[in-house]
């Protein structure tokens, strides 16, 4: 993932040279494997950047509902909890670029192997693999042939497994250096490739076995916790004296019940395992 703007919102203050020894380098490896083109610095000034704005923002918007000042006291909690979220992304990005990768591995190891039992050319079988529609693994093996013409086809291989945080993806990369050493037929690719299509089986029965209880949640969050929420308010303004703002039960509708429903959403999403999801 290539940006300009991240750079050029890092540049507007460089934060990180505020923090003692300035040492992001925890972020780096993470960030290569995230494939997000920028260093670990101008990552973490683009996030303190985009914290602070966005924690702003979140605390005036609380602050125009509600009428309390509370939501500006939360200010500098708010604005910390963006910072994180956006500082840690790349750990995010790392596991779902790794996920997209995995998808394709078995049938592209399984026509890696078939190709190899023809006697076809390796550096053909991979070019043929780059175009045969197999997503991000497919670009990697483009850039593997790129790599190849500098490198040689060991180096760019050993730096196919390097760049992705996949542990599948390392053992392929080790078994097709031992399949072009070798250049013999060999039923290590279709093993390997059996392997992962059993891991994602595995993960697709859990997943399975959640989802009624993951619908359940997300009905209660839109439709039961509102309804019981507008029961409360007018049983208690007529019978408990409750005193709540019009500017309060519009925040309620608006943004808290409508967030707790895409929260859910967003997190049945995730742990929908992508050989479901594509």
């Amino acid at each position: 993932m290539e940006s300009r703007i991240i750079p050029e919102i890092a540049s507007l203050v460089e934060w990180h040279k505020y923090f003692p020894n300035g040492n992001f380098d925890f972020l780096q490896k993470e960030i290569e494997f995230s494939n997000i083109k920028v260093l670990a610095d101008e990552w973490a000034s683009f996030s303190m950047t985009l914290g602070i704005i966005s924690g702003v923002l979140a605390s005036l918007i609380a602050f125009y509902f509600s009428g309390n000042f509370t939501a500006i006291i939360f200010l500098p909690i708010g604005i910390l909890i963006f910072i994180l979220l956006i500082l840690l992304l790349p750990f995010y990005l790392k596991k779902k670029r790794a996920e997209e990768i995995e998808i394709y591995l078995p049938s592209a190891l399984r026509a890696i192997s078939l190709k190899i039992d023809m006697n076809t050319p390796f550096e053909k079988i991979l070019k043929d693999v780059s175009n045969e529609g197999f997503g991000e693994l497919g670009m990697e093996f483009s850039k593997v042939l790129r790599e190849m013409e500098i490198l040689g086809m060991e180096s760019a291989l050993r730096n196919l497994g390097n760049r992705v945080d996949s542990d599948f993806l390392r053992e392929a990369s080790k078994q097709l250096i031992v399949e072009y050493r070798s250049g013999a037929k060999s039923s290590a690719l279709r093993n390997l490739a059996s392997q992962i299509s059993f891991h994602q089986k595995t993960l697709a029965q859990e997943y399975f076995s959640k989802s009624a209880l993951l619908g359940i949640v997300f009905i209660a969050v839109s439709c039961i916790v509102p309804a019981l929420f507008a029961t409360y308010v007018v049983i208690g303004s007529a019978v408990l004296s409750l005193t709540l703002t019009p500017n309060d039960i519009y925040f309620a509708y608006l943004f808290m019940f409508p967030l707790l429903s895409l929260g859910v959403l967003v997190y049945i999403r995730e742990k929908t395992p992508k050989i479901l999801a594509i």
